[in-house]
Formats: C-alpha cells, structure tokens, sequence
C-alpha cells in the first residue's frame, strides 16, 4: 500500500492557488452565495463597520480596555490577541503603540488575566477541547509577535515574550497526540515557532 495519494504533483512551487477564484469553477453552487451576500444591504442589518472610517482607520481603531473573555467553547485562536497582531501591521508604529495602550493598558501587570493563563485541555481527542490547544499555540504566536514589537527597555516585552513561552509549552508536546488536533495545530506552532518578526 502506497503511503501516498498520487495524482496532484507532490514537486508543486507553492502550497495554494494564488486566489481562491482558481479554485471555484464558474458553475459551482457555492457562487450562489457569493451573489446572495453582495446583494445584501448589512448596514441595514445593523452590521458594524460595513462603511470604512472617513479617516480610513481599520474598524478595531477605537477599541479599549479589551476585557478578553476568553477562551469560550468555540475558540481556536485568540480574539483579542489576533486583533492586536492585525493592527500592528494596519498602523504606523507610533500610532500602533498609542493604540495598543488603549487596548491592552494593564498589560504591565499582566491583565486581562485570562491572556497570561494558558488553557487547560482536559481531552485532546475532543475536537472543541482540542481548540484551547490552537488558543495556546495563537497566543504564542502573537506574544512573540507583539513582544519583538516592543522596545528592548520595555517592560512589557519581557512579559510577552514569557507569556508566549509558557503558551508555547503548555501545549506543543502535544500537536501529534490525536487526529482531532494534529491535523491543523501544526500550522499554529510553526507561527508561534517562527522567528521572523524581529526586536524593536
């Protein structure tokens, strides 16, 4: 028995199409959507941040004080850190910063608590509890991330960069435990691996 599926090349240069358009044929039914949500109006059904700023600020710019109620049953990433990651490359550094004190203001003291303290996962063959490990590995990820961000003096970047060490601990070993997370939580380590972003 062979090892591997053939028929698509295994040499191929890049891991996805360059769009989702090469992947989605002209008759595909799921274009039925595509054409049912542009026709919708989503300012009137109350949707936020359908119409973009008059200053072309992203809809998170006047986000504070982030209580970060997190994680809840169907998260596999962290909310209020991607959202800090994403403004950070959405804002000019002096305007990220200022942003990010807003948002984030108790981050000296390590709060919102709920964003230092990795997730306990009590059955990784569980596909939901399974995702606290993905909330860990997304966590690492941006706390590097946002720690390399910061200036070496600052205090802050110390505590991001053990926050992102101890996320990263509590739930690496276990990325091939179980199908339910092995076959997606790969991806998040080598995020939270990744030593692309580079100190202040």
């Amino acid at each position: 028995m062979k090892r591997f599926v053939e028929g698509t090349d295994r040499q191929q240069s890049t891991l996805f199409p360059e769009c989702l358009e090469d992947w989605i044929c002209e008759d595909n039914p799921v274009r039925v959507i595509d054409v049912f949500v542009d026709e919708l109006d989503l300012a009137d059904l109350r949707f936020n941040g359908v119409d973009p700023e008059v200053t072309g600020r992203p809809s998170f710019g006047n986000d504070a004080n982030c209580p970060a109620w997190e994680p809840d049953g169907e998260d596999f990433l962290s909310p209020a850190l991607i959202e800090a990651l994403c403004m950070s490359r959405a804002l000019a550094s002096t305007e990220y910063f200022t942003w990010l004190e807003r948002f984030l203001p108790r981050l000296a003291a390590r709060e919102p608590e709920s964003l230092f303290l990795p997730a306990k996962v009590s059955d990784r063959t569980d596909p939901k509890f399974v995702h606290l490990d993905g909330v860990n590995l997304s966590r690492a990820w941006c706390w590097k991330s946002l720690g390399n961000l910061l200036a070496i003096n600052d205090p802050r970047r110390a505590i991001a960069l053990q926050s992102a060490d101890s996320h990263l601990a509590t739930s690496l070993t276990y990325i091939a435990d179980d199908y339910a997370g092995a076959h997606w939580l790969a991806m998040f380590a080598v995020l939270a691996l990744d030593g692309r972003d580079t100190p202040a």
